[in-house]
């Protein structure tokens, strides 16, 4: 059965998805979906939106989410990268 939790975050990954559908550069949708899978403990998958999201935007809040998915997923390195890029352009969490 699925949680409360996870149909809020299956919802949001389907309006981003439809999102992507009418204009697939848009960087704030990859950013969503991918936040989104990151919710649903989809590691791998909100990586590859969050990198999709980055090479159309550079934003330091892409770079730490991307950064907590890493972290999740026990790559202490690139985590800890994607924490110093976000810091260096102004994050402040």
């Amino acid at each position: 059965m699925e949680t409360s939790r996870a149909r809020r975050f299956s919802g949001a990954a389907k309006l981003h998805d439809e999102a992507l559908k009418l204009n697939p550069n848009n960087a704030l949708a990859y950013y969503g979906r991918g936040t989104a899978y990151y919710g649903l403990r989809q590691y791998k998958l909100a990586i590859q939106d969050l990198n999709k999201a980055l090479s159309l935007l550079e934003h330091p809040i892409i770079y730490h989410n991307r950064g907590l998915c890493y972290q999740e997923l026990g790559d202490k390195k690139k985590a800890q990268a994607d924490f110093a890029k976000a810091k260096e352009l102004g994050y402040k969490g």
